[in-house]
């Protein structure tokens, strides 16, 4: 399967929308060299902010870009819907946090080493002991300032 020769859009209007997104600028251009933008566009119409759109468009598979270009206030409703259990305020996580990091020294010891699988373990730890509850975006971050700052 050959690729498409997409056509460079002017500098402009790419910088127009890196100003308006405040997303990374190779996000931006992978999104419009895929013709994907407008999926992103949809997303935000429906009330997701751009990070989170771009994120989740170029994540997505096949099935689900044809679920977000045929229906995107539905999927966005899914997408809240899914989300409204999740903890991910720092108060409900931060004593589950604290628990996972006092339990797993050695983990810890290795994120600092540089090892990324020990951090990816300890969120694991964290969804286990949350019940899958908790946003492990804001866990992620969360382990990594605590550890960080140890």
């Amino acid at each position: 399967m050959s690729k498409k020769q997409v056509p460079k859009l002017p500098e402009k209007l790419v910088e127009e929308l890196i100003l308006r997104s405040k997303v990374e600028s190779y996000k931006v251009e992978e999104l419009i060299r895929l013709e994907r933008w407008d999926l992103v566009e949809k997303l935000v119409s429906e009330g997701l902010n751009y990070e989170k759109a771009v994120n989740m468009v170029l994540s997505a598979n096949e099935k689900t870009l044809e679920q977000i270009n045929e229906d995107p206030q539905s999927f966005v409703k899914i997408l809240n819907e899914k989300e409204a259990g999740k903890l991910s305020s720092y108060e409900e996580l931060d004593p589950v946090v604290e628990k996972v990091i006092g339990e797993n020294k050695k983990s810890v010891e290795d994120y600092k080493k540089g090892q990324e699988n020990a951090l990816n373990y300890l969120v694991g730890q964290v969804m286990r002991e949350t019940g899958g509850k908790a946003n492990p975006q804001v866990t992620r971050k969360m382990l990594q300032q605590k550890i960080n700052s140890q």
